[in-house]
C-alpha cells in the first residue's frame, strides 16, 4: 500500500492472525493450514478498529465483540454477523521470489 511493502514468514502448521498495520492502516492477516494462502484485510468496522485472535478449534474472533469471522474476511455469528472487511492488496509467495522483486521489503515477525 502507498509504496509500502510488508512481508510476514508463516507456517502451514497452524492457524494464525496477525495484527499490524502499513501505512498507518490497521490490518490483520488470516492463514489456516486448510487454504493455500493468507487473506489480509482492513480491520475497522463502523469506525471501530478491531484485533482477532485464533480461538478454539481454529475459530477467528475479534476482542472487541467476540464475532466470529471466517477467513474471507466475513462476519458469520456475533454483534457484527454480516459484515465484511475491506481486503488488502497481498500475496504468498515464497521468500526469495519476494526478495528479488522488491528488496526494499520489510520482514515482520508476528
Amino acid at each position: 500500500m502507498d509504496g509500502v511493502h510488508v512481508a510476514f514468514p508463516l507456517s502451514q502448521d497452524e492457524s494464525l492472525t496477525i495484527n499490524t498495520e502499513a501505512s498507518g492502516r490497521a490490518i490483520a492477516a488470516f492463514t489456516e493450514p486448510t487454504t493455500p494462502g493468507v487473506a489480509a484485510f482492513f480491520v475497522s468496522v463502523d469506525g471501530r478498529t478491531l484485533k482477532f485472535e485464533v480461538g478454539d478449534y481454529g475459530a477467528i474472533h475479534d476482542n472487541e465483540t467476540a464475532s466470529l469471522w471466517d477467513a474471507a474476511g466475513r462476519a458469520t455469528a456475533g454483534a457484527l454477523a454480516g459484515s465484511a472487511l475491506e481486503p488488502v492488496p497481498s500475496r504468498t509467495r515464497f521468500w526469495f521470489s519476494v526478495v528479488g522483486a522488491v528488496p526494499d521489503i520489510e520482514l515482520r515477525i508476528p
